[in-house]
């Protein structure tokens, strides 16, 4: 869950700038959708974070991230979905294995070659 907080905080302030624009509120809100308790002190932590002065970067450098940084976030959170969804549908697959009776093997799919005593 702490990743899934990170990616979201990072999505809304993906500059420097975007993070020092963050109000409690907001972040809290933001927190809140990944469903992380209402914890005072880790936002205001977030929040001091955000806007120390050493994440202050020149203009064009926060341009920039402004337009690298979305990319990935973007293919993060894709692969959050994929996941997801194949969590759900193995969810789904062992609901109908419980309930038709089938439990998985615990023998290997393939036995291992047996080696020579030498």
């Amino acid at each position: 869950m702490k990743l899934r907080a990170a990616l979201t905080v990072l999505t809304a302030a993906h500059t420097p700038s975007a993070g020092r624009e963050l109000t409690h509120r907001r972040l809290e809100s933001l927190l809140g959708r990944c469903d992380r308790r209402n914890d005072p002190r880790l936002v205001e932590q977030i929040l001091t974070e955000l806007k120390a002065p050493t994440l202050r970067q020149p203009r064009q450098v926060e341009a920039a991230l402004g337009q690298a940084v979305p990319g990935p976030l973007c293919i993060i959170a894709s692969m959050h979905q994929a996941v997801d969804g194949l969590k759900e549908e193995l969810g789904r697959t062992n609901e109908v294995a419980q309930r038709v009776a089938i439990r998985p093997s615990s023998a290997p799919i393939v036995e291992a070659p047996k080696c020579p005593v030498v």
